[in-house]
């Protein structure tokens, strides 16, 4: 049986594409985390002054 040729790494270009794609997606899901978190902080300082 023969053995098939394993596939070519990507092409450069590709390779850069690919990682400033990554590093956009996961800096908006840190921000977008961030801002989740704020809102959290601000309801729970909202909560906790209606109840005074």
């Amino acid at each position: 049986m023969r053995a098939t040729a394993a596939p070519e790494a990507l092409p450069p270009e590709m390779l850069l594409t690919f990682a400033v794609s990554m590093v956009a997606i996961l800096l908006l899901a840190a921000v977008l985390l961030g801002y989740r978190y704020r809102v959290e902080v601000l309801r729970d300082r909202l909560q906790a002054a209606l109840d005074r």
